[in-house]
Formats: structure tokens, sequence, C-alpha cells
């Protein structure tokens, strides 16, 4: 039996209820409290009057007795029903935030448990809080007085403790009841699930409107709050929660409600003073990510150390939000009343439920869901009178822009009739929109431009081949329709220049600008093309052209000795003479191919040392397609003959320049008759006369004609050499380094045939391009090694035997033999993993193909230079070698090119002070 002293122990009399009339008994007041789970079949042993009688908590009540510090209290209710009817079923309603059980039995019968949300233990590990609002039923047996036992197990605050005074009533009043709050509550909370769906999808097509962001914001805050502390919702889907859970639905109610009040401020600030209060508005949602932070970081009975700074937070917002509704009303900004509206509902509703909390209000129901909806709504009417007022702006601006277009079009209308310029826009279609230029028609010479096609206009009546124009078309195709990138893309491969045939059969010369027409999303759905006839443009450029190209060519002649000049021309159309019999000559087409290249590059050679560079690049151009016949093992004879005809061109354009404007007379010159044979009898035969028998003048007019026979048998060698070699300053600036020093040493006064001199000057062209190219370095690497900062180029010239020798060498780094093996073995000259003597390597460098470049230039590095040096050589019955000597550094090696002439070619005078006539023997 249970110990029973109606002083002591709290109780409800339910005689007065009536219980057919299903009348609602609140079972608030004073209840008996013990501190933890206070098993209820010990009840009969203890002594219930040492426990003590608290009123039930409340949100806004704090616990009356000493708090338990283990951050996971836990208390047990009990109280006594009086005078409860037989076979009757309650509905008892309660709140708790918590684990709780229901024990319901009459007195003095062993206690039944009735109901059981989440659980409730002693051990910790085994807990399953859970927010919830339970509906227990509760049947009595008999006629007489029971107790009820309500036992929490509390996580987020310091003690157990039920939230809302259980209330008894009829079962099917209360399930009928509780339904009803389900239902509303649903629908509350899937209203605001709506108007944030809404607002989110609003943002999304008017992102500029971050007023409407914040709106959004808000809604979805509301949402997490309103799920996370429904107490009938949330069980519905965890029935058996954990406390991670529970965890994490507190954090999302504190968390939602901080960031309430920063979200709706930033909807004001949006709203109605974009651009203010941005500094207070940014330390605000830095405090909120602070204590939401720290919110996530405690533990969850220490979330409570966080609340009143959260609610004081939320509070100095609130009333900053609302001073700045009541500014906005003032100032009568668009939607501020309307908002002001919402904020005192909202504030209304609060107070209501704070008041219900507290028990000032004994009925009434919790509205504040209620105000936060109706709240949302009139921030959308906010949106929605912002909207409106903007969509009425844009429709004045729309009218007025109407009409500016209308004034604009007439005025583009009168450009496009006055302008002296072919415009045109090019559609879908390649289609010709049918505004156009009225100029357009004077430049095609038709008025039937209108839905033509761009490739009947204008391509097809131009000299753009089919090709060209294919892929002008498909670059258009390609770029309407298309994002303006394709367009930059493809500008390359429209026209810029064409020439253009008119309807009327006038020719001219057509310019092109081609500009692409994007809508807002950068999408093209029009090319405008600008033409120009530049005709007349086109001639004076070509007159103009033609004048500097006269001017540079006469520079050029005017730097050239007269004799030079006289000379390169007819050695020049001889060359290209010879190359042309080599095409007619039946022979091997690679060697042809390999003599021409030959050939050409001498010419080349000379032409450069000479500065005429319009002649070197056409042969430099020649070069390039023999070099490309070769490697593809092909013979193209008429592009070969077109590019001599162009390069024959090019020298008598020099020739005809120079005759015109120089009056130099080109292309006379005196020439001896009779063969050099026969020259050299008759001298040999003068002689032998005695010229002592002879008086002075007799004697002088003899060696008058001997002096000229001799100069028609032989050229000076010296100043052959010396006029070659003139050429050094201008090649050492060609390749970006200082002109060497030149030194020569002739032991005696040489006379030579002058062809042979011709071949010796060539052979020293290609010579003295590698020297300055790969040999002699520049003039901070010939510093670094000790050497002096300018080069030198030596050149002794003496007799042995009967052959004229002339020993070519410079102070360079050598030859790189390491280089020179493997372009042999590259080119097959050499075998691969032999061993060779440094003479064989270096002699490799007259084998065509050896080069020690590692880049081809328009000086060097063709690997055909020295084979034309010993080409030419042989052919005159000499002969050139390389002496190799010391290794300098690695495996670089000093050497000198000698040259050797046979007796019949030359003739030695003596001493070079020596007036003295010598025949040839």
């Amino acid at each position: 039996m249970i110990p029973f002293d109606t002083n002591v122990l709290s109780q409800s009399d339910t005689r007065s209820s009536s219980w057919s009339e299903d009348e609602k008994v609140t079972l608030d007041g004073a209840w008996f409290v013990r501190g933890g789970l206070l098993d209820p079949v010990k009840l009969n042993r203890r002594n219930y009057q040492k426990s003590r009688q608290i009123d039930v908590m409340t949100p806004f009540k704090a616990m009356g007795f000493k708090q338990v510090r283990t951050g996971r209290g836990s208390v047990t209710y009990y109280r006594l029903l009086k005078n409860l009817p037989s076979n009757y079923q309650f509905g008892m309603r309660y709140r708790a935030d918590t684990s709780s059980k229901v024990y319901f039995y009459r007195v003095g019968s062993r206690p039944s448990q009735v109901a059981e949300f989440g659980k409730v233990t002693n051990n910790p590990r085994h807990h399953f809080p859970q927010l919830i609002d339970p509906l227990v039923k509760l049947k009595s047996q008999k006629k007489g007085d029971y107790f009820i036992v309500i036992q929490v197990q509390n996580y987020f605050y310091d003690e157990g403790g039920i939230w809302r005074a259980p209330t008894l009533d009829s079962w099917q009043e209360a399930e009928k009841t509780w339904q009803i709050e389900l239902l509303s509550e649903i629908f509350t909370i899937g209203m605001i699930f709506i108007l944030t769906a809404y607002n989110f999808v609003l943002f999304f097509y008017r992102r500029e409107d971050y007023a409407n962001f914040w709106l959004s914001v808000f809604c979805t805050c509301v949402l997490l709050r309103a799920t996370a502390t429904s107490g009938k919702i949330l069980p519905i889907f965890f029935t058996e929660p954990n406390l991670d859970v529970y965890s994490f639905q507190r954090w999302i109610e504190f968390s939602s409600g901080q960031m309430l009040t920063g979200s709706v401020l930033g909807f004001v600030l949006y709203s109605f003073y974009p651009g203010r209060f941005r500094s207070f508005f940014t330390f605000q949602w830095i405090l909120i990510f602070g204590t939401v932070v720290a919110a996530f970081l405690l533990p969850l009975h220490r979330i409570r150390q966080v609340v009143i700074p959260m609610d004081v937070l939320i509070a100095i917002g609130g009333a900053f939000v609302f001073y700045l509704a009541v500014a906005a009303v003032v100032t009568k900004k668009p939607g501020a009343s309307i908002y002001l509206a919402g904020c005192i509902v909202v504030l209304v509703t609060g107070v209501n439920d704070i008041l219900l909390g507290l028990k000032v209000l004994d009925e009434g129901s919790f509205l504040i869901h209620y105000g936060t909806a109706f709240f949302i709504f009139c921030l959308g009417q906010v949106v929605a009178k912002k909207f409106a007022l903007a969509f009425r702006t844009s429709r004045r601006l729309s009218i007025h822009l109407e009409e500016e277009v209308s004034i604009k079009t007439k005025d583009i209308r009168s450009i496009l009739d006055n302008i002296p310029q072919g415009i045109l826009t090019i559609g879908e279609g390649e289609i010709i929109h049918p505004n156009y230029s009225k100029f357009l028609e004077t430049i095609t010479g038709t008025n039937h431009i209108s839905g033509m096609k761009i490739q009947d206009l204008i391509f097809r009546s131009s000299d753009m081949s089919p090709d060209k124009i294919d892929i002008a078309l498909a670059s258009i195709r390609s770029s309407i329709g298309e994002f303006s990138f394709n367009f930059d893309v493809n500008i390359d491969h429209l026209p810029k220049d064409v020439r253009y045939t008119s309807a009327t059969g006038e020719k001219k010369y057509l310019r092109f600008t081609w500009s692409a027409i994007a809508n807002s999303q950068d999408i093209i759905y029009k090319i405008m093309l600008a033409v120009k006839d530049v005709t007349e443009l086109r001639v004076f450029e070509e007159e103009n052209r033609l004048q500097k190209r006269e001017i540079g060519i006469i520079e050029e002649i005017i730097d050239v000795q007269k004799e030079k000049f006289f000379h390169f021309i007819d050695e020049s159309l001889e060359f290209i003479e010879r190359c042309s019999r080599l095409l007619v000559d039946d022979r091997d087409e690679q060697n042809t191919l390999r003599e021409l290249f030959i050939k050409l590059h001498t010419l080349k050679g000379i032409s450069r040392a000479h500065g005429f560079k319009a002649i070197s690049n056409q042969i430099h151009l020649a070069e390039d397609h023999i070099q490309s016949q070769v490697k593809q093992s092909r013979f193209e004879k008429d592009v070969i003959e077109k590019n001599l005809d162009e390069l024959r061109e090019t020298i008598i354009e020099y020739r005809d320049i120079a005759n015109r404007r120089l009056h130099y007379n080109v292309g006379t010159k005196t020439d001896y008759t009779g063969n050099r044979e026969f020259i050299a009898a008759q001298a040999f035969q003068l002689q032998q006369l005695n010229s002592d028998g002879l008086d002075g003048e007799n004697k002088q007019i003899l060696e008058s004609v001997l002096s000229s026979l001799n100069d028609a048998l032989f050229r000076d060698l010296r100043k052959g050499v010396e006029e070659t070699f003139s050429s050094v300053e201008e090649i050492a600036v060609m390749v970006g380094k200082e002109p060497p020093h030149v030194t020569y040493s002739f032991e005696e006064s040489i006379g030579i045939v002058p062809d042979v001199l011709k071949v010796l000057n060539h052979c020293f062209v290609h010579v003295i391009r590698n020297s300055l190219d790969h040999g002699i370095e520049s003039s901070e690497d010939r510093i670094k090694k000790g050497k002096p900062s300018v080069g030198s180029i030596y050149l002794d010239v003496y007799t042995q035997e009967s052959w004229l020798m002339i020993n070519y060498s410079d102070d360079g780094r050598g030859l790189d033999l390491e280089a020179v093996l493997h372009r042999a073995i590259r080119e097959e000259v050499l075998e691969e993993g032999k061993s060779y003597p440094a003479a064989e390597i270096a002699d490799c460098i007259f084998r065509s193909g050896v080069t020690t470049a590692r880049k081809v230039t328009d000086i060097s590095g063709r690997g055909v230079g020295m084979d034309a040096v010993r080409s030419f050589m042989r052919n005159l019955g000499g002969e050139v070698s390389i002496d190799v000597r010391d290794v300098t550094s690695g495996s670089f090696c000093t050497f000198s090119l000698v040259f050797a002439i046979p007796s019949h070619l030359f003739q030695s005078f003596g001493s070079s002070s020596s007036d003295e006539i010598n025949s040839v023997s």
C-alpha cells in the first residue's frame, strides 16, 4: 500500500468532472518530484513525504530544486488522481523534450506501464532522446483513486522536466484534438516549405534581387527551426532516434534561430537601404557564425552556455531590424508599411507564446508559427511590390525606348542610305538581311541584294578559290547561333582583301571588315560585313610599294662599286643560264637538284655579300623549294623553272634600275677577241724580242703591249681577294658579331686567271660565312676565354713546287669533331661504332649535308657550303683540304683550310713591289 497523506501529497479530485461530456482536466500545479529515475515498484517501500513538491516545469521557468551537474538530469513526477470512473479510456497529453516513460495504476495495486516514448535508463549509452508531444492512452479498470508516474531523462538542461502541464481528457476527444493539431502543424510547415521553394525559384530567375535571396534564406531557417522543434512530425520519421540525431536537432534549432535575425536584416538592407549598414551587417554575421560554430563544437549539455549570448544577439538584431522598419515607414519607402505590419504580428505572437509559457495566460494556443508564416507573406509582398514597381518603371522605359529605337532606326536608315561604304548583315543560311547600305549596290553593280546569299553576291565574283569559299562559308555557319568565342576562332578564315568583278564587269579591289552581332546571352545571331572599295587606294599603295622598292634597290646598288655591280650582274645572269641548262640536260634528277642547290647557294652568298636583299631573298625561296623536293624524293621541273624565271626578273630589275636611274649602261662590256691560248702565245713571242735594240719610245710601246696582254691573261690575286673580304663587315653584322681583323700574307705578287679568281671568290664567300657563324665566338665568350674581344682571320698565300697554296684560318673555337662525327653518321657518311682519326672526321665537312650548325639560318647551316667549295676547286683541277691541329677544349680542334691551285692557272711576278712583267711560261 502507498502511504497517503492528503496534507502532503498533491492530488486531483475528479469527482466534479463530467466524463460523459468529455471534460478536460488540467493536471498542472504541484507534483511530487524525486531526483533520478524512481522505480514505481519501490514506491510502496519509500517515504514519499520526503520528496519535494514543485510546479510543472515550463520553458520559461527554472527548476525548483538543486541542479545536478552530471549533465544528464533525470527526474520522476508522480501524482494522485481521485475518483476516476471505471472502465474509461483517458487521453493524457504532456510535452517533454527528452526521453520519458508513463506508469498508470490504481492505489493499492501493482504498477502497470502504460506508455514509453524513447527510453529512460541509468545507462546513458542506451538513451534514445526525442522531442515529443505524446498522447498517452490510460484505461481505468475500476472506480477509485489512481497514480500517474512520469519518468523523464533530460539531455539539454541540467534536470529533467515536463515542459507542458499534463491534461486529462476522454481518449476520443484527446486523439481528435491531437490529430487536428498535427494537421495544423503539417499545414503550417508545408506552407513555409512552399514559400521557401517559391522564393528560391524567384531568386534563381532574378539573381540580381538580393532581397529575394535573403528572404529565401529566412524561409529556409524558419522551415528548419519549425521542423526541428516539432513534437508531432519528427516522431513519425524517428521512432527510435539516437543521441546524435537529438544533438543535431537541437543544434539546428538554435542555429536557425540565430540566422533568422541575420537573414531578416539582410532582407531589410537590400530592400530599403541598399549600400548602407554593411559593416554592422557583416559584423552580425561574423557573430552568428561564431555562435553557430560554438554550438556545434560544444557537447549537448553545454549548449545551454551559449543560449543566453545567442538570445542577446537575437534581441539586438531584432531591435535594430524593427528600428529600420519604423524608419522605412517614416521615410515612405515602398513596401515598408507591409513589412512593419509583419514585424508587429511576429512580435505579438511571440509575446503570446512567452506569456503562455510563463502561465500568465491560462488559455490559448502557441501562435508563433502562424505569425512567422504571416511575416513571410509580408516579406513576399515587399518583394512583389518592388517587382511591380520595377515592372512599371521598365514598362515606361520600354515605351520610351520604343520611341528612341524608332528615332534611331530612322537615323540608321539615313546613315545606310548616305554612307559611302557597303554594309550588310548575314543571318541563318548565309542570307543577306534587307537592311543594307545603299552604296553596296554601287559597289556590286546590282540592286537585287535583299535575300541573296553572301557567296552569290560577293565570294563567287571574287578571286577566291573554291576551297577558300568553302572555308569562309563554314566559318560563318559555325559562328551564327553559337557563342561569340566561335567567331573569334574562325575570323582568320574569313577573307580580308579580294579582287572583285561587279555585275557590270568592273574590276575592283574590296576590303572586308567582319563583326559579330550577339544577344545578351553572347549568342551570335548575325554577322555584319563592311565592304570598302579600295581600288584607288590599292593602285596608290602598289605605286608606293614599287617606289619604295626601287629606292631601296638604288641604295643597295650605290653601296657597291660600279665595276663590282657590272661584274655581279653578268656573273649572276650567267649562273641562271647554267642552272637552266642543268634542267635541260639528261641527268639524274637528285644530282641535278644537288648541283642546282650548290650554285644557287653560292650565288646567294655573293648577293648577300653585296647587300642585294631582294635577290638573296628570291634565291632563298628557290633553295627552300629545291630542298623540299630533295627530302621528298621528287622533281618538279616547272616549279624550279618558275623560281629561276623570277630570280632572272629580279636581277634584270636591278640592272634596269641601274641603267634608268643611275645611267650605268650595264650590259655593254669590253671583251677580248680570241682565246686565252692565242693571247698567251702572242705575249710569249713579244717577250722574246730584244728590247735592248729598241729606242726609248718603241721600248715603252712594247712594255705597254705586254702589260695589256698580261692583264687579259691574269688578275692581281691580292686585289681580287681584298675585294671579296671587304664583305666581312656586313656578314658579321648579320650574325650579330664584331667584324674580325683580316690579315693577309703574300710571299710574292701573284697573277691568276680571271675565271679562277672568280671561283676562289665564290669559295671564300662560303668560308667567311662559316667562320663568322660557327667559328669565331661572340665578344663576351672570347673575353671569358681570355681572348681579344675581336676575332681574327688569316690568309697566307705562297707557292710550293708547282702549286699556288692559300692557307685560310681564324682564331675561333675551332672545329667540333664530335658534332661532325654525329652528323656524318646520321647522313651515313661514316659508320656508327667505328673509330676514325681526327683528319678523316674533319674531312667530312666537305660532304653534302654535314654541318656543325644547330639550326639553319640565312647565313649558313644547310650543309652545302663546304661541299660546294670542294666541288669548285676540283672542277678547276685544284684541291681543298683541311689541316687539323691541336684540340683546344672538349672535342674542338684548331684547323686551317688549304687551297691548292695548279701552276697553269697562275703566274708569279716576283715581289709585290716589282714592276717586272712576267709572261706565261
